[in-house]
């Protein structure tokens, strides 16, 4: 059914950020079923989409409002932060995806401070 849901949103087509979270989601789903190595070329595709989108450009942000932004970065480093564990887990050492981005690490703020309409969050929240 998941599979289904993927295709019926075109997700290797999409430029819709949501359908990106969905195949990220799925991904961390069938995490335990596949061998990593199969799950490190499908996550490539994920990135691929990523790329493809923009969510890893850091001048593409600015067309977004500050929590759009920051749920856009939030999903780039969760694709990079799993890629990279998947590779280590295929014993390739390193991950194959080159730090070619320009993306700032998300924020830690809660995602009320961003609807607030607050453009200027200076630092993180206090935990």
């Amino acid at each position: 059914m998941p599979t289904q849901a993927l295709g019926n949103c075109d997700v290797l087509q999409s430029c819709d950020h949501e359908c990106l979270t969905a195949l990220y989601l799925y991904l961390v789903a069938i995490w335990p079923a596949l061998n990593p190595a199969s799950l490190s070329s499908l996550l490539s595709v994920a990135v691929g989409i990523g790329q493809r989108i923009g969510i890893y450009s850091e001048s593409m942000y600015s067309k977004w409002s500050p929590l759009e932004a920051e749920i856009r970065r939030r999903l780039w480093w969760s694709h990079v932060v799993f890629d990279k564990r998947i590779s280590e887990m295929s014993d390739y050492g390193t991950t194959p995806l080159n730090p070619s981005w320009d993306c700032m690490i998300h924020l830690n703020v809660n995602d009320s401070e961003l609807r607030s309409g607050n453009e200027g969050i200076a630092g993180n929240s206090k935990l």
